[in-house]
């Protein structure tokens, strides 16, 4: 049976309340998905290029979505950001690239540091898209790939314990402290797994995300077993915000304890 919009919005909905009420996220969680074709008929959906006069980096893209609600489809015209390019797969890196030759930072990097570090990202094949479709999870009306989740290292917890869940092995992540969106959109659809990202300098400088945040995805076909080992996870005790445990008499100062002791004496 082929499900429709309507249904699949549904469906989003009631992750995103799950996600809201074990996670509680301060930004949207959002919704994204590798697109094969552009259509530009939803006056909902913005194109920085067309509507805004604009071109964003990817991860200024995503800070926007998460921050103000907004959906967005970015396509090759859209995005200024070379690296973002390259990674989805809607521009194909010279060879300089791949031999380091491009100076980012650390700029004192030596070549043979940069051409390991090119080749250690995840990229989309070439031409295999057109574009990338963000949206709050909230709002989409349409399958993701996956599900992005911003939040400080306690929620972020949270996704790890219920990501270790049915097996008890460790999640392992891979981090270069840059070329953040590539770990956060290609890797974990390519792998189909999820993962825990920790943001670099340029999604923190452009995209909005605080000293403060790392983020988590979520495949598609990942999305139903996550809510259900967070549900589990939060009834076996771990939760978040986690509990503080304040069940004990404080040890005060001398003269306080003397002030505590007239009081109950009534003197």
């Amino acid at each position: 049976m082929k499900t429709n919009s309507s249904d699949i919005k549904e469906k989003l909905q009631k992750y995103n309340e799950e996600i809201s009420y074990y996670i509680r996220p301060s930004t949207f969680p959002l919704a994204i998905k590798m697109v094969t074709s552009l259509d530009g008929s939803d006056p909902k959906i913005k194109r920085p290029r067309k509507q805004l006069n604009l071109n964003f980096f990817l991860c200024q893209a995503i800070g926007i979505a998460r921050r103000q609600g907004w959906s967005i489809l970015l396509d090759k015209e859209d995005i200024s950001c070379p690296s973002a390019l390259f990674y989805l797969g809607l521009a194909q890196p010279p060879s300089s690239y791949w031999k380091g030759k491009f100076v980012f930072a650390p700029f004192n990097q030596t070549e043979e540091a940069r051409a390991r570090r090119s080749h250690s990202f995840p990229f989309f094949p070439f031409n295999k898209y057109k574009g990338i479709l963000i949206a709050p999870l909230l709002k989409a009306d349409f399958e993701p790939d996956s599900i992005l989740v911003y939040g400080n290292p306690a929620q972020m917890m949270r996704f790890v314990q219920a990501s270790v869940f049915k097996r008890g092995s460790a999640l392992k992540f891979s981090a270069q402290g840059g070329g953040s969106c590539s770990f956060e959109v290609v890797r974990p659809i390519l792998r189909n797994q999820v993962t825990l990202v920790l943001p670099g300098n340029g999604e923190r400088i452009f995209g909005l995300t605080q000293d403060d945040e790392m983020v988590f995805i979520i495949p598609n076909k990942k999305i139903e077993e996550m809510i259900t080992f967070l549900r589990e996870t939060h009834q076996g005790g771990q939760r978040f915000p986690v509990p503080a445990y304040g069940q004990f008499t404080p040890q005060l100062p001398p003269d306080y304890m003397r002030l505590l002791k007239t009081v109950r004496k009534g003197k």
